[in-house]
């Protein structure tokens, strides 16, 4: 109303001239005062607080982040549907705001911003195909080269997040050749370094991080990316860059607990000599532990001290120092990162399995987003069957060197161990206190039961008996064998034929009632009766149970062998292992295949002399086995020691390049691998695989090829019924389609749509063929990202598939583009070659007559030239 009155006050004149101005402002009409007006209200008003909209969004979301600069960063922080739902009104009023501008205000300049506006709050709001669609729309309508810049730039990060990143460097490739405002570039630098982070690849973030930095505005971001730099710098190796980016990361951040991390880091690179500049780094670091304002970091400090002491050979200190980092961690994660670091310390020194306790509580806390998750999860898996291995060898062994004692003995020694199972049960219990106490205090308590499995200290940590935990395993173990086994079982009947019950063993031994031992039992503790019962219970005193623990103690020398091989890969101590088993097991139904093992481990090992006496001798004492056969036709055995173990590996290496997104990555070393390994056993998880990514990279067409081949390739594979699952929906799909076409081609633009090329033989001109397409995209100023396939049509025809088209008039404006144009006829006379496009629909006619001739007579005489 108080506006309302204001109007009224004006004089009538100066009321009438401004509605003369706005009839003459409609957006309808490009006049010099139109459009400026336009531009202005646009400016000014909807787009100002769309971008302002933008601006906080996107600053909430980098302020939002905790940097672990224990890792290196992602470049730009990670966006999915959970990270933006608090945002979501902002970005509907972002996208209402410049949809206000295109409505209103459509003579304006602004138009292409208010477009770029839309598409990047759709890839905020995770509308991946919408926000690319429209990013592909501003580069095609606008008429400002940086604006166009800017969002072919974001477009790439709309790809990579929807992973297709083919399209992605597509438009990398050709932003290359462009010249960009230096705001442009920067973040075209920064967007080719995250491109690289996404494919793993180091070498090539260097150069766009280091020439993103200089370039960019908002300068508390420049220590950041200096920081992911130097550690990009470090892990290649180069120390020098890692040093100098480092301190300038410790010069000119505002953030402490940023400039802490560069401060430690930069001593990881620092060239130090021995004696005074050790002693130097050693205060440095003491200085820092001192510190009141470094309290919160004192695990950090003390890991990075026992990293430093361990680099320059003083193990035993190191091991202090990662100790008093468990002690002090403020958090799990930080607990995870020292136990690591004292696991890796005791891998290296192969005391394996001490290294497996404390790699069982990096596990339980080490959170799956940890870089080196998987690398350190296959070495925890590794070190579990070494242990399992071991574990049952030395058990086995020490329960099979009771099996003689008499009864009384056999009780002393079992009331010995207990004694020691109980003071390792009380120091676990301390320990665990001492946990709870800390996590309490920092508001971190966890499930109690977790710090039963951490690394126990004194004697536990070097006899099984010692180890309540270890031998509550083996009882588990023994009652899953042997059940509930009666200790009448094991003992010695005397003359008289009395049986020594459980409840007369804990009476020799303790002097206890029933009701005693009960009450014992009730009570929380380590329970001595119930393990001297277990104890006794577990020693082999009859033939029966000594055959069954030798049989386990062979099957497991064998597998710590195959361990220490193959997953561990310790060739000196496999050998050895190998060697333990065969001495010991001379007449093992695993011998010829640890023989042969070892004939692959000496050659490995640069002993080809003693390779050829094993092989000798497989020859002269198991001349029927196939492994045999694998001497003297190598290849034959794909099976074992190496090829399927490595075609295994392949596999999950390509699986995980899948599970990322990265199709055309994973499909690439499936066929490296088809090419350098022989058919095996294992093939068919291959094939499925390449199906798989097949269905992700490929139209239709060639999905369904691989699918036939897979069949028919693989019937008995227990893949198959997926595979023909597949099969079946695709050929229901198919029918459908096919009905609609069945007697006869239809006009109609039903996508997805085809260019096709047809050949009288397989092409070795496709790249020619696939460049044409391209200049012919480029010439009709079609932003299309097109993918190229091949496939075989019948016996002597082949068709070169070209896939990506939106709308039939893009695919037929290049079919007709190409065959008009006369530099390529004259370049290629073989431009004659059919060259047409189909829909989705037509394409099943044409599947099944596979009869090009036909489709062409149609589609010439439906589709004329223009």
């Amino acid at each position: 109303m108080k506006n309302f009155l204001h109007i009224q006050r004006l004089p009538p004149a100066f009321i009438l001239g401004l509605m003369l101005l706005t009839l003459a402002c409609s957006s309808e009409k490009n006049t010099l005062l139109s459009v400026s007006y336009h531009d202005m209200t646009s400016r000014y008003n909807a787009l100002f607080i769309a971008k302002e909209h933008l601006k906080e969004i996107e600053l909430e979301i980098q302020e939002s982040q905790i940097y672990n600069y224990d890792e290196i960063s992602t470049v730009f922080p990670p966006v999915d549907s959970v990270t933006v739902l608090p945002y979501q009104n902002k970005l509907d009023q972002i996208i209402e705001k410049a949809g206000l501008i295109i409505q209103f205000h459509g003579n304006s300049h602004y138009v292409d911003d208010a477009y770029l506006l839309i598409g990047k709050a759709r890839y905020y709001k995770m509308q991946l195909l919408e926000a690319s669609e429209t990013l592909r729309f501003v580069n095609g309508i606008s008429e400002d080269e940086d604006l166009k810049h800017e969002a072919l730039i974001f477009l790439m990060r709309v790809y990579m997040a929807d992973n297709k990143m083919s399209q992605a460097e597509e438009v990398a490739d050709y932003l290359k050749r462009q010249e960009m405002l230096k705001s442009n570039l920067a973040d075209f630098y920064l967007t080719q370094a995250a491109f690289y982070q996404k494919r793993g690849d180091l070498d090539n973030m260097v150069p766009n991080l280091a020439q993103a930095s200089p370039l960019l505005r908002d300068k508390k971001e420049v220590p950041r990316i200096n920081f992911m730099l130097a550690q990009v710098y470090q892990k290649l190796g180069f120390d020098a860059g890692a040093y100098e980016s480092y301190r300038l990361v410790w010069k000119n951040s505002r953030d402490y607990r940023q400039s802490l991390y560069a401060r430690l880091y930069m001593q990881q690179v620092a060239q130090l000599s021995k004696g005074s500049d050790l002693d130097k780094a050693r205060k440095f670091y003491n200085s820092m532990l001192k510190e009141g304002k470094n309290e919160e970091f004192q695990d950090r400090i003390l890991l990075e001290m026992g990293a430093f002491e361990q680099r320059n050979g003083y193990q035993e200190q190191a091991k202090k120092y990662y100790e008093r980092a468990v002690a002090v961690a403020s958090n799990s994660r930080m607990r995870a990162l020292a136990y690591l670091a004292n696991g890796e310390l005791v891998y290296e020194q192969e005391n394996y399995l001490n290294a497996k306790l404390y790699y069982d509580s990096v596990m339980l806390d080490l959170p799956p987003s940890f870089g080196r998750f998987a690398q350190v999860k296959s070495r925890a898996d590794a070190l579990m069957l070494f242990a399992n291995a071991e574990n049952t060898i030395i058990t086995r062994d020490s329960l099979l060197q009771f099996a003689n004692l008499d009864e009384d003995a056999l009780l002393s020694v079992a009331q010995g161990f207990a004694e020691k199972a109980a003071e390792a049960f009380e120091e676990e219990r301390r320990k665990l206190a001492e946990r709870q106490a800390r996590e309490a205090k920092g508001g971190l308590l966890q499930n109690l039961g977790l710090a039963a499995s951490r690394p126990p200290s004194g004697p536990s940590a070097n006899w099984y008996f010692y180890n309540s935990n270890a031998f509550t395993q083996g009882q588990l173990e023994f009652k899953r064998v042997w059940g509930n086994r009666q200790l009448q079982d094991n003992w010695r009947r005397s003359s008289q034929g009395g049986v020594v019950s459980r409840e007369q063993t804990l009476a020799a031994g303790r002097g206890n009632t029933i009701m005693e031992s009960i009450e014992t039992e009730a009570e929380p503790g380590f329970d001595k009766e119930g393990f001297i019962a277990e104890f006794i219970a577990m020693v082999p005193r009859d033939e029966e149970m000594q055959v069954a623990y030798l049989e386990e103690v062979e099957a497991a020398m064998f597998e710590k062998a195959r361990t220490l091989r193959y997953e561990i890969q310790n060739l000196p101590m496999a050998w050895k292992a190998y060697e333990a088993f065969i001495q010991r097991f001379p007449y093992s139904e695993f011998l010829a295949e640890a023989l042969y093992s070892m004939t692959l481990l000496a050659d490995d090992m640069g002993n080809p002399g003693g390779a050829e006496q094993i092989r000798e001798r497989i020859l002269n004492e198991y001349p029927n086995s196939l492994f045999a056969l694998a001497i003297i036709n190598p290849g034959v055995l794909s099976e074992d020691e190496g090829i399927i173990r490595q075609i295994q590996e392949i596999y999950a290496n390509a699986y995980r390049l899948y599970e990322s997104g990265l199709y055309l990555e994973s499909k690439s070393l499936l066929q490296s691998a088809f090419l350098e390994y022989p058919p095996t056993e294992f093939s068919d998880r291959l094939r499925y695989l390449e199906l798989m990514n097949i269905s992700k990279t490929d139209n239709e067409w060639v999905f369904r090829q691989a699918l036939t081949l897979f069949l028919r390739d693989f019937p008995d594979s227990d893949l198959t019924n997926k595979a023909q699952q597949a099969e079946d929906l695709y050929a229901q799909r198919r029918l459908d389609k096919f009905l609609q076409v069945e007697n006869a081609y239809k006009i109609g633009e039903n996508a997805p749509f085809y260019l096709m090329i047809a050949f009288p033989q397989n092409p070795s001109n496709r790249e020619f063929w696939v460049e044409q397409v391209v200049n012919a995209l480029s010439s009709l100023t079609l932003n299309v990202f097109i993918r190229d396939s091949y496939a075989q049509l019948n016996q002597n025809e082949f068709l070169l598939i070209i896939s990506g088209f939106d709308t039939w008039e893009q695919a037929i404006g290049v079919v007709q583009h190409m065959k008009t144009n006369k530099n390529l006829a004259e370049a290629h006379p073989s431009n004659s070659l059919p060259i047409f496009a189909i829909d989705n629909i037509n394409f099943e006619r044409l599947y099944n007559q596979k009869d090009v001739q036909e489709y062409l007579q149609f589609f010439n005489e439906n589709y004329p030239k223009q």
